[in-house]
Parts: structure tokens; C-alpha cells; sequence
């Protein structure tokens, strides 16, 4: 009888074993020796020796060639895991079996692996496939050879298939998450010691079961908030809607923008509506691309939606300002459907479509008025209202000035000239003042010709006229003076021409 103290340089120590020597043991090798192999572990599986009581096995292990083994380790069962290894690199072992006697049995063969990683990714670890048909990408040692899919981890009805990069693969024909389970196996026979496995979700319908907002019966304006929400029963999609003059504004399920509950497959928005989207009667489009990819079909909404928003307001401002008139002048409105502009004016304020009217222009270039009711050294306030054809109206800018004071009109100059023996005519130069109301002769008997209304004589109201034909008493002996004053629009008068008389 020999007794062995056996140790290993990892400080792995087998307890001391007495073995035989006696040529007459009968004790053969362990059987059905294999080897799994994993991502740093090596798995030895082996069945005892054909006869014998056996109380324990002896693992014997060489890192280098298969010709130098060391006693590496013990083992009670018929299964033996070695984690102190490193991927890439072979390793060696060889089994032999002790008796209850001590006696230890034949090496068993030699059995060799290669440590590494194994593991799938189905279409590159998409969640989602809108196709039963996928791919799967392994990942394995140099030495692999086969691997084995299946749709159960028992691999009930699988085959061993050559292995050379990416393998094709069918899921099965229902929309639910699937998983596939794989299995590889070396050139030297040994397979890998863990099932290994990818799942993806079959998803091949996508569908919008409702669609709603708070816009029924319901107009519009901008500044408004319009809600929108779309059920679909899938979360992490992608929903929109598609609003006129507007294009497509995308919904959520994230909790935010109007949201309420986060991943619930209902997809909401608060749309603030801007100052250029204005429709009337339209139809709002929703559509909705689940995660897999699949575009469900369109639901417009059952009702019609009107956005009316007021035009844009103008600014005023004065042209030119004179005691009589005053001219206005504003930018053109920029309204797509622009129907007036109306002018309002007041003597105080606030200035409102109740004030005064001035005016209206349908013409959306023609950007000026004149006022000509206004009189001298007056305060106006004045407004321009723009109206589209919906009805809608913007205000500009209260405009405020005063008309300056009205000076006296002009005067002309006047002669006398004999026709014949039984008239006269009176001449004198054109006025040329812009609020002329008309000339006034006025006679009297003496030099001294005043604006009296005694010494009326006569009126000319046209301001082009500049004669004035009459007869006269030819068997009179009195001798009259004629002068004319010219008078304004506000009964203002000029301070009278020179005097004339009959030479």
C-alpha cells in the first residue's frame, strides 16, 4: 500500500488518498466521459466504472499538451465543474475512480475543451418584429461547428445545423413574445454547458380603436388648446395627427404634453393652436406605426373642426395734417381672407367701433383715407378695425393728434371794367385756399366798404369764377364802391380786396 499526499499550486488541496498498486486491481475507467463548455467554466460529465464500489473520482488536468497531467481536484459525483479557466485557451482532464477499498481504477481517456462565449441575438436584439421570418446572429468559440434552435428548451424536436455566421429561423404563427433557445457544439463533439436564449416580440397588426378631441361644436381661435387623444392599445409607437394648414403634430404616451398615464398605449396632446392656422370645416387626420413597424389604418375624427383667427392688426399713422383734413395712412394687412378696413374716430377716449365712422376700404392695398369733417385746432382720436371674411376684427394702434388752427383765406384783387353803356363787369384773381366756401360782393356809397350784411351785394360760390356781370342804373346819380371778401368753410372771412368804383 502506497499512501499519496496530493496538492495543487492553485492551493487546491485533495485530501490524502491510499491507492494500490496491486497489478491484480480490477477497477476500469469511468465511461461516457464529456465535456460542456461555457463562458469561463468548463462542465466534465462521466458515468462510473461498469463494477465496483466507488466512494470518489480523481480529476486530472493539464493546461498545456495532453500528455502532462496533474492531480487537479476530487469529486464525490459523476459531474465535475472547473471555473478556474480562461477563455480561449484548452484544457485537458482525465478521470480515474476510487474503490471503497482505495483503490484507484484506470485513467480514463483523454477529453479536452476551449472555454468562450456562446449567445444569440435575434434581428440584432430588436424588441419587435413585424415578420415571422428572422435572423439569428450567434455568438461562439473558433471551434463550434453545429448549433441547435428551438422554440422549448427541451429541444423535443430539434436537429444539430452547420453553423457559419447568422442563421435563418421561423417563429411561430401567433402575435405574442418569443423566445428562441440555442445549444453548440465543438468539432471535438463537446457541446456548450448552458442553454442559451434571445425572445422578440411578433407583432404583425397595428390599430387605432378611438380617436377624439374637445373641438366638436366647438370654433377655434389662436392661443386655443386643443386636445387630442388616440387609443391603440400598443405603447411605444409612434401617433400623430394630421390638422389643416397645420401638417402633422405628433401625439405622446409619455406622461407629458398632455398625457395622463404614461406607456398606456393612448396617445395624447395639448396643441396650442398658433397665429397662422386658421381652417374652416376641416377634417383632422389621426394615424398611428406601432413599435414593430406596422402602420394601422387612419381615423378622422367624426366631426368637422373650425380655426378662426383674428387678422393681424395694423398700425396708423398720419399722412398729413391740415385744419380742415387730415390725411391717414396704415401698413396693408397681411390677411389671407381679408374683407375691409373701417376708420373710427373720437374727440375723446377710448376710441371704439361706436365712435364716429370714417370710412371703410375693401381693398386690402389701399392703406389711406382722408378725413375732411374734422375742423381747425380740434383733438381726434382715431382707430383702423380690420375684418376678415369670417367676421373676426383686430384694432390697430389709437392714433391721437390735433388739427391745426385755420388762418384767414386769401385775399384777391379786384378791378372794375365798363362792358358798354348799360353793364359792368367786376374781375378779380382766382382764390386758391383749400376750404373756400365763396366770394362776397359787397357795396356801399362810400369808400369805406365793410362786410356788413347791409352792404351784401351778391355771392359767387364757385371757386373757379372770376366775373361778375351786371347791369346799372344808368340815370342814377349815386356812386357805388364794390369790394370783395372771400370766405372758408368755417365762416372765416379774408380781410376784403381793394375798393373799386365806377371811374
Amino acid at each position: 500500500m502506497i499512501l499519496l499526499v496530493l496538492a495543487l499550486s492553485c492551493s487546491r488541496e485533495v485530501e490524502k488518498i491510499t491507492v494500490s498498486s496491486d497489478p491484480l486491481s480490477d477497477l476500469e475507467a469511468v465511461t461516457d466521459l464529456s465535456i460542456e463548455i461555457g463562458d469561463r467554466v468548463l462542465v466534465l460529465k462521466w458515468s462510473p466504472p461498469p463494477s465496483g464500489s466507488i466512494q470518489k473520482y480523481l480529476i486530472y488536468r493539464s493546461d498545456t499538451t495532453a500528455t502532462n497531467f496533474n492531480l487537479y481536484d476530487s469529486a464525490t459525483v459523476t459531474e465535475y465543474t472547473d471555473e478556474a479557466v480562461q477563455n480561449s485557451i484548452p484544457y485537458h482532464y482525465k478521470i480515474s475512480a476510487i474503490s471503497t477499498t482505495n483503490y484507484e481504477g484506470k485513467l480514463s481517456h483523454v477529453i479536452s475543451g476551449i472555454p468562450g462565449v456562446f449567445s444569440i441575438e435575434i434581428n440584432d436584439d430588436d424588441v419587435y418584429t413585424s415578420l415571422r421570418q428572422v435572423t439569428i446572429s450567434p455568438v461562439y468559440t473558433s471551434t463550434t461547428t453545429h448549433i441547435m434552435l428551438s422554440d422549448t428548451d427541451d429541444f423535443s424536436t430539434s436537429r444539430w445545423l452547420d453553423i457559419s455566421g447568422s442563421v435563418g429561423w421561423e417563429l411561430p404563427d401567433a402575435d405574442a413574445t418569443h423566445t428562441v433557445y440555442a445549444r453548440f457544439k465543438m468539432s471535438s463533439g463537446n457541446e456548450s454547458n448552458d442553454v442559451v436564449s434571445d425572445d422578440i416580440i411578433l407583432d404583425r397588426f397595428a390599430e387605432i380603436t378611438a380617436f377624439s378631441s374637445n373641438a366638436e361644436s366647438t370654433v377655434f381661435e389662436a392661443g386655443d388648446v386643443m386636445h387630442f387623444a388616440l387609443t391603440t392599445g400598443e405603447s411605444g409607437g409612434e401617433a400623430s395627427v394630421e390638422i389643416p394648414d397645420a401638417g402633422d403634430i405628433q401625439l405622446y404616451d409619455n406622461g407629458n404634453s398632455g398625457d395622463a398615464i404614461a406607456d398606456n398605449g393612448v396617445y395624447e396632446r395639448d396643441y396650442t393652436i398658433p397665429p397662422d392656422v386658421e381652417f374652416e370645416n376641416g377634417l383632422i387626420v389621426g394615424s398611428f406605426t406601432d413599435p414593430a413597424g406596422n402602420d394601422a389604418a387612419t381615423m378622422t375624427l367624426s366631426y368637422r373642426v373650425t380655426v378662426r383667427n383674428a387678422p393681424n392688426s395694423v398700425t396708423l399713422y398720419v399722412d398729413a395734417l391740415h385744419h380742415n383734413e387730415v390725411e391717414l395712412a396704415w401698413t396693408e394687412s397681411d390677411a389671407g381672407d381679408f374683407r375691409s378696413y373701417r376708420i373710427y374716430r373720437s374727440e375723446s377716449m377710448p376710441v371704439t367701433m361706436e365712435s364716429f365712422y370714417v370710412g371703410k376700404i375693401t381693398s386690402a392695398s389701399e392703406t389711406s383715407i382722408t378725413d375732411t369733417s374734422v375742423v381747425p385746432s380740434t383733438d381726434y382720436n382715431y382707430i383702423v378695425v380690420v375684418t376678415d371674411e369670417s367676421g373676426l376684427t383686430s384694432e390697430s394702434n389709437t392714433l391721437s393728434l390735433t388739427t391745426s388752427d385755420n388762418d384767414k383765406p386769401e385775399d384777391v384783387v379786384l378791378v372794375y371794367e365798363a362792358t358798354d353803356d348799360e353793364t359792368f363787369s367786376l374781375k378779380w384773381t382766382k382764390n386758391q385756399d383749400v376750404d373756400f366756401e365763396s366770394y362776397r360782393i359787397f357795396r356801399a356809397t362810400s369808400a369805406t366798404v365793410t362786410n356788413s350784411d347791409a352792404n351784401l351785394f351778391s355771392i359767387e360760390t364757385s371757386q373757379s369764377a372770376t366775373t361778375y356781370t351786371a347791369d346799372y342804373d344808368t340815370t342814377s346819380t349815386v356812386k357805388y364802391y364794390y369790394r370783395i371778401f372771400i370766405y372758408d368753410e368755417f365762416g372765416l372771412s379774408s380781410d376784403g380786396s381793394n375798393t373799386v368804383t365806377r371811374p
